[in-house]
């Protein structure tokens, strides 16, 4: 038996017409006199594997230009974007700017304004106002709290007095009285 065997698997020709397909008219009769010599060459031949590896070769020449140019039109797309947004945000960013500028030549006029010594005047002319009423008011708040409290100290007084009065007619109930007196003033 012959060790050589017959390829019948469908891949391998339709590999080598892919390939044809792609390489100019020129050489795409020689491309297929030298493939021919394939098609009697055992499935495990190392030839017939490198032809297998020309295939992955095959899809990077043809498909991946094409993605490439897929990804570039994308990208592109993507960068278009950007630049519009960078190009608003630019424009924005100076108009911006100016309007800080404009509020910053404007600035010592409206600090002169704001600290004008008939402004600060009168602000510290009305804070003593207020300060001065609510010293007032606290004031007769105390007086009448003062007054409220030497009365009820005259009262409790009178009562102790009223009653020394009265027991003053026992022999040293005075006396007593007095020293109760005296100590209860001073609480």
């Amino acid at each position: 038996m012959s060790a050589t065997v017959q390829v019948s698997d469908t891949a391998e020709p339709d590999l080598i017409d892919r390939i044809a397909n792609d390489l100019p008219t020129e050489v795409r009769a020689d491309y297929y006199r030298e493939m021919r010599h394939c098609r009697t060459l055992p499935s495990n031949d190392e030839m017939l594997r490198i032809l297998r590896a020309m295939q992955f070769l095959h899809i990077l020449m043809v498909r991946v230009p094409g993605q490439i140019t897929t990804e570039r039109e994308k990208f592109q797309q993507l960068l278009t974007g950007a630049l519009r947004t960078l190009h608003t945000t630019v424009e924005s960013s100076v108009v911006y700017q100016g309007q800080l500028d404009q509020r910053i030549e404007q600035l010592p006029e409206n600090i002169a304004n704001g600290i004008s010594p008939e402004v600060i005047a009168a602000a510290i002319n009305e804070s003593l106002r207020q300060c001065d009423r609510r010293y007032r008011e606290d004031q007769l708040r105390c007086d009448r709290d003062d007054q409220a409290w030497r009365a009820g100290i005259v009262a409790y007084l009178s009562s102790g007095i009223s009653v020394v009065a009265v027991r003053a007619d026992k022999p040293g109930a005075l006396d007593r009285h007095r020293i109760g007196f005296v100590t209860v003033s001073m609480v």
